[in-house]
């Protein structure tokens, strides 16, 4: 006989500390850090790809010549295809974004970094984005949340009951809030990418939580003699193995992503990753205490 634990016995004490966790996180991000730190996706500047012809010049040394020029730029290096040349990636962040201003850091990169190195210095691409294009942007990836928010709540009410439905938006919320916590505390720039990365955090955390509310329909239906907690401990007990066997092999996956990769893909693993752990406890601690306070009040 699988032995039945007692999860719901502490899961109103993981959502109070979750809950503590992403709101210090949020008073942290604006006391200490003034914010979150937007792409040029969701802000304005200018990003530009450039190609220095010397092998082994790091970011860092790209910064140092830059430094003085830009007050709030990024550099990353991106692996190139041409190992006796060094690929970068700058973004430069300013409310003043036109063709001027772009060939103003065109002629920085190539003048300064050519002075700095004894190289030639190739631009490969550059693009811009003004500040109304990225208000745009903002709103329309906000709307797209909201917009899977209630799709889901739709989905989970069609097809188990409202009371699955409200619990799982909240579980997902959760997961969601803390994410977007993370980003904040470790100075993550947030752009389309890691967009993406949360709506997939959303889909992973749904299904997750979807599994074990299954097996609680299941088991409400056969299991006539005991009370609904009972119902809620033995059947997370029951699908405790498939949940923890498929967050680990997720995470191991995404790790090895972000092991082997750079850039936004590597971004993109890490706040998967968060995604992964949140998602996993919040379907066990969290999505089934709400369903226990909602379950009778909300039919």
């Amino acid at each position: 006989m699988q032995k039945v634990f007692n999860f719901l016995k502490c899961g109103n004490k993981v959502t109070v500390v979750s809950l503590c966790i992403i709101f210090s996180s949020f008073i942290y991000t604006f006391i200490c850090h003034g914010g979150y730190n937007w792409g040029i996706d969701f802000s304005s500047g200018v990003n530009v790809n450039f190609v220095i012809d010397k092998v082994g010049v790091k970011d860092y040394d790209v910064k140092k010549v830059l430094s003085p020029f830009y007050k709030t730029f990024d550099v990353n290096e991106i692996i190139s295809s041409d190992s006796f040349k060094s690929q970068f990636s700058i973004v430069v962040k300013s409310d003043i974004t036109d063709y001027a201003f772009k060939k103003e850091i065109h002629n920085i990169l190539v003048d300064r970094l050519s002075a700095e190195f004894g190289v030639n210095v190739e631009i490969l691409d550059s693009y811009f984005i003004d500040s109304n294009f990225s208000s745009i942007l903002r709103t329309r990836s906000i709307l797209l949340v909201c917009l899977t928010f209630a799709l889901i709540l739709v989905y989970v009410a069609l097809r188990f009951r409202l009371s699955y439905a409200v619990a799982s938006i909240f579980a997902t919320m959760h997961d969601i809030l803390f994410v977007i916590a993370f980003l904040g505390v470790f100075r993550i720039e947030i752009n389309s990418t890691i967009i993406v990365s949360i709506l997939t955090i959303v889909g992973y955390s749904l299904n997750d939580t979807i599994i074990i509310f299954d097996r609680i329909r299941e088991n409400s239906r056969n299991m006539t003699d005991v009370s609904f907690l009972n119902v809620l401990n033995v059947s997370i007990s029951q699908t405790l193995s498939r949940t923890i066997l498929t967050s680990v092999t997720t995470f191991v996956t995404v790790f090895s992503i972000y092991i082997f990769t750079e850039g936004a893909i590597k971004d993109f693993a890490l706040v998967f990753m968060v995604g992964v752990i949140v998602g996993t406890y919040s379907s066990i601690f969290i999505a089934s205490p709400i369903l226990l306070s909602c379950y009778k009040k909300i039919r």
